[in-house]
């Protein structure tokens, strides 16, 4: 059965969860249990024991709780780890096998392909050793037919010495040629004159047709000044004629209207005079003002007539004007025209003497170069004709000494020909003729050039199998050196493979002692996970048995729980709210007073949460003001300092050139006060030293006058920084009051 009590203690709970959902915060929480502790109880050292056992209970069930997961997941996490350090550590040792494995294989294949490329090469270099043996004997064999055969190239050079007679006809053929083309240069010399002549002739035309251009041109140009002239004073007649007839129009309007006014009043008189007699008075002034209106008509009408005579002359004078006009139209067209055609002549007489200036200029330039031309080759031809001179005089000089050295040397070749036995046999012949001799000699030359052909073909056989040969070495060679490089490379990659399987070794010995080591620490997790367990199952009973002591210390709560409403009734009551006299307290009703007055704290906590955010605000937009002045006086203190660092830098060298300045000018100084000692000792220059004197006199003053500028600009510098300095003071002291201003606003927020 369900008391009243435990039906009051559910009800309050129940209030106390709706409350605590509604608002969400932490303060209505302290709020409540700030309540319930004021609440009424029937003893208040029971109920404060009561409130610290079972927050005690419940802080000790939290952290068992909170102990348990956290061990758990550390197990968790540990057996994760280990398993992946475990299947990693596993796959690194199989690499590490296979990799060892892989490296023995390429090893042992490594030694063998190393022993048989040193067989090979043992074998190579056997067989290169006799092929450059035999290739030594050949290239010394070659060499001796080289020697033979350049002896018998220096005798037939010996041949050539003859060709020299026909020189002496190409000599001759060149004279002739030279005095023809004398007569050439002659000839084009007399026609570039006379295109000279014609040149200025034609440049003469042309200044005077230029000169004729340029009248022509101004002529136009007065006559087109006259004619704007006269434009413009026939547009001012014309203006003059439209404001007349304007006049004419607005007269003519008058007219009507004063034309109409008079038909009115006629009317009216009759009408009047018809209608009453009395009016004649009235009539007769009316007649007066019609006849000062008719007189004022004919004026009118003498003004109107007037302007017509004088817009008819007008008419005259413009018909006349036009006359004018069109006639000078007639007159400027004529004149364009003809300035149209001798513009066009120009141009055409310009093209015409520019297409000729320009043929004659390519004629001249051509003939220029033929001229420079002819008179090259003619130096060339002078030249070898000197040479072919000199070389007559030489060749007749030498003449008998060669016919007589020919003649031994026919002799000595026809013995060298004949055989043994008939040498010296020969009867002693008179001196041979020229022609003789010559025969003779083209007959020996025959015979040495097929010698020396046959020769020749030798040697070129000879030479294509020594290249073939040197070929052959240098591919062997190639290939020697290829074979060295290999057999580096493997020693290089056996050295590498050695020193890999070092490394897996010591990686492997590395690994097997991490894996010992892991399996240690399994064994140890293993354990603490034996202890946690235990452990765990401990903290589990220990939950029960607070449980049950918690469910008791409710049942307790739910009796203290009745004397709320008493409390509330006699407690202080919350502005803005009336307590309800209740005979027999319902919790609905109890509940309701209690979420009013929660509804009642929450909106004036809300208020002043607003009030704190907006203040808030506002210390932020006051502090970013701040932060912005700061900011920009930052910078226009940066920009300060730079300028102060730039101009102290440009202050600093300044001053460095002027010292340089000042140095060079005093050593300039010094070597004239020199120059100044030594002109005072020569006396027998006393006038140059006066000079010197006067103007080092003057330097001097001048550099009086540089050093008083150059400490102005030092004075003036140091002014310019002193004022810097006392504008960087000022402006300190400003950022120091903004900065105190600072302080004080964050020091009345923290008072706010």
């Amino acid at each position: 059965m369900s008391t009243p009590a435990d039906s009051l203690n559910s009800n309050t709970s129940q209030s106390e969860d709706i409350v605590i959902g509604r608002s969400g915060s932490p303060m209505v929480s302290e709020f409540l249990q700030e309540y319930r502790s004021r609440s009424i109880s029937p003893s208040p050292k029971q109920s404060i024991v009561f409130n610290r056992d079972s927050d005690a209970g419940l802080g000790h069930l939290t952290e068992l709780r909170q102990r348990i997961n956290g061990l758990e997941e550390q197990r968790l996490q540990l057996t994760t780890t280990h398993n992946e350090q475990i299947t990693n550590l596993e796959g690194d040792v199989a690499l590490w096998r296979a990799q060892a494995e892989r490296g023995e294989a390429s090893k042992q294949k490594l030694e063998y392909e190393l022993a048989v490329l040193k067989k090979a090469l043992a074998r190579e270099k056997e067989s290169a050793r006799s092929k450059e043996h035999e290739m030594k004997k050949n290239l010394q064999q070659h060499e001796g037919m080289n020697n033979e055969l350049a002896t018998k190239a220096e005798e037939l050079s010996k041949t050539l010495q003859l060709r020299d007679k026909e020189t002496r006809q190409v000599v001759e053929a060149f004279k002739k040629e030279v005095n023809q083309k004398e007569s050439e240069v002659k000839r084009l010399r007399d026609e570039n004159e006379r295109l000279r002549k014609d040149k200025e002739q034609i440049e003469n035309v042309f200044a005077e047709q230029e000169n004729l251009y340029s009248d022509a041109q101004e002529k136009l140009a007065n006559l087109r000044m006259e004619r704007d002239t006269q434009t413009e004073s026939v547009r001012r007649q014309l203006k003059d004629l439209h404001y007349s007839a304007e006049r004419e129009e607005r007269f003519k309007k008058e007219m009507e209207v004063a034309l109409t006014k008079i038909k009115t009043l006629e009317e009216n008189t009759e009408a009047e005079r018809a209608a009453h007699l009395e009016t004649k008075f009235n009539s007769e002034l009316i007649q007066l003002r019609v006849r000062d209106l008719q007189g004022a008509l004919e004026v009118e009408k003498a003004a109107h007539s007037e302007l017509i005579l004088k817009s008819e002359s007008m008419s005259k004078q413009i018909s006349d004007l036009e006359t004018l006009y069109s006639k000078e139209k007639l007159s400027a067209s004529d004149l364009k025209s003809q300035l149209e055609r001798v513009q066009s002549e120009c141009t055409s007489v310009r093209s015409r003497l520019s297409a000729e200036v320009e043929g004659k200029h390519v004629m001249v330039t051509d003939m220029s170069e033929q001229l420079q031309i002819h008179q090259e080759s003619f130096a060339e031809l002078k030249e070898e004709l000197k040479k072919a001179k000199k070389r007559q005089a030489y060749l007749e000089e030498t003449y008998g000494g060669c016919m007589k050295e020919l003649e031994l040397l026919i002799d000595n070749v026809q013995q060298m020909n004949q055989p043994i036995g008939k040498r010296g046999r020969g009867k002693q012949r008179d001196t041979p003729s020229p022609s003789e001799v010559l025969e003779t000699l083209r007959q020996l030359t025959n015979d040495f050039q097929k010698r020396l052909n046959l020769a020749s073909k030798e040697v070129t056989r000879l030479k294509t199998a020594c290249e073939k040969m040197n070929n052959e070495c240098e591919r062997y060679k190639e290939i020697m050196w290829e074979q060295d490089k290999t057999n580096k490379d493997l020693q290089k990659k056996l050295t590498v493979s050695t020193k890999e399987l070092e490394k897996v070794r010591h990686s492997l010995n590395e690994h097997q002692t991490q894996t010992s080591a892991f399996k240690v620490a399994l064994q140890r997790a293993e354990q603490d996970h034996y202890s946690e367990k235990n452990k765990g199952q401990d903290l589990a009973e220990e939950f029960i048995r607070q449980l049950k002591s918690h469910e008791d210390k409710l049942e307790n709560r739910k009796v203290y729980l009745h004397g709320l409403y008493e409390r509330i009734r006699s407690g202080p009551t919350i502005p803005g709210l009336t307590v309800v006299s209740l005979s027999d307290p319902d919790w609905d009703q109890l509940t309701g007073v209690v979420q009013d007055q929660i509804a009642a704290l929450m909106n004036a906590f809300n208020q002043a949460n607003q009030k704190v955010s907006k203040l808030t605000s506002s210390i932020r937009h006051k502090e970013e003001l701040l932060h912005k002045t700061q900011e920009a006086h930052e910078d226009s203190l940066n920009k300060l300092k730079a300028t102060e660092k730039k101009r102290e830098e440009e202050w600093t060298s300044q001053r460095k050139k002027m010292e340089k300045h000042y140095e060079r000018q005093l050593a300039d100084l010094r070597n004239k006060a020199e120059q100044k000692e030594n002109a005072q000792q020569a006396w027998s220059s006393m006038q140059t030293a006066t000079a010197v004197k006067s103007e080092l006199e003057e330097n001097c003053g001048r550099y009086r006058q540089q050093l008083d500028e150059s400490q102005g600009h030092l004075h003036s510098a140091l002014t310019a920084s002193s004022l810097l300095i006392g504008s960087l003071l000022a402006y300190r002291a400003q950022i120091a009051e903004l900065i105190s201003e600072r302080e004080s606003i964050d020091a009345t927020d923290l008072e706010v």
